[in-house]
């Protein structure tokens, strides 16, 4: 309410539409809000705070908010654009070699990053995610969900990993350094016996495509006659030897863009500025594919449901093939 009041009481200044930022909640939270004159409508997202390493990440974080409401996005998809912008330019920041401020500074300035109070959001039903093979791929990616969603009502998050690494992350949780950040995250169950997590609503595959037909009797336990199932392989035929040992299965065609690696047990490092996660099938429902979009977005993942899917693969396959030869 009080942040409706300064909404309002701004707007009767004569904007067409109200934007703060950098708005107080806690000692963990900051918040972003908007009022809009013309539709009479208000936005609002709760972040999370991260470190301000240099002077004006404030300000540069604010410009790329404006411009992504200038042009006519939303406030979430406006603070998601400003955050990659800000933390990329920050880590540029960082390898040029610029003096970071000291702890004191940075406490005292921070900006935000996750999205938390969306009404569509907020309105989904609680989700059983799967990953199997915490590697690189496995790791960042469902190192992310588990992150977001970890303690929520929206979905429980289950590892399938082993050895050393099942170790780690049972026993610290697992590690994800991102540039500037380390993110520390657990799963709701961390295992290698599938048989402990039972069916799931989707169940990612990381791990190495030559491993696939093994891997995918081990996960036979958490695939129920509604299971999803998205490999994230490199490889044009990874469905049809899904499909070959499935019949029936629904499976969803995946693919990343990410230079990541598990540096020890439990921790995973992201070495790339950018990452990118395709996933889709043009056959299979349209809303139980924007539902996963949502939530992978929601988890600060770069998602994307393209119209074709194919043709986002064969663009990764062809190079790496191409080298590989």
């Amino acid at each position: 309410a009080y942040i409706d009041g300064i909404l309002h009481k701004l707007s009767q200044l004569g904007p067409k539409q109200v934007v703060l930022t950098g708005v107080y909640f806690d000692e963990k939270e900051l918040g972003a809000a908007t009022f809009d004159m013309e539709r009479n409508a208000t936005e609002y997202v709760l972040t999370e705070k991260i470190p301000g390493y240099y002077h004006g990440t404030g300000d540069v974080f604010a410009s790329a908010l404006l411009s992504g409401l200038l042009n006519n996005f939303n406030l979430e998809r406006s603070a998601e654009i400003a955050v990659r912008f800000t933390a990329e330019s920050e880590l540029r920041t960082i390898h040029s070699g610029f003096t970071k401020r000291t702890e004191t500074d940075i406490n005292e300035s921070l900006f935000f990053l996750i999205f938390a109070n969306n009404k569509e959001y907020n309105s989904m039903a609680k989700l059983r995610i799967a990953f199997s093979g915490i590697g690189a791929v496995g790791g960042y990616y469902g190192g992310m969900v588990a992150a977001r969603y970890q303690g929520t009502i929206k979905a429980d998050i289950f590892f399938i990993a082993r050895g050393e690494n099942l170790k780690a992350i049972r026993e610290k949780g697992l590690q994800m350094q991102l540039g500037i950040r380390t993110i520390h995250t657990a799963p709701a169950l961390a295992t290698d016996n599938p048989a402990e997590i039972g069916p799931v609503d989707y169940l990612f595959c990381c791990t190495k495509s030559y491993d696939l037909e093994e891997n995918i009797q081990q996960l036979k336990p958490v695939i129920g006659p509604e299971t999803v199932i998205i490999p994230l392989l490199n490889g044009l035929d990874i469905e049809e030897r899904i499909h070959n040992i499935l019949p029936g299965q629904e499976v969803w065609k995946g693919c990343v863009y990410i230079g990541s690696r598990l540096t020890e047990p439990g921790v995973v490092e992201k070495f790339s500025l950018k990452e990118r996660i395709f996933f889709g099938n043009k056959d299979a429902n349209k809303d139980k594919q924007t539902e996963l979009l949502k939530l992978l977005m929601y988890a600060r993942l770069n998602a994307f449901n393209p119209a074709d899917i194919d043709l986002r693969i064969w663009k990764k396959f062809f190079p790496l093939k191409n080298v590989s030869d």
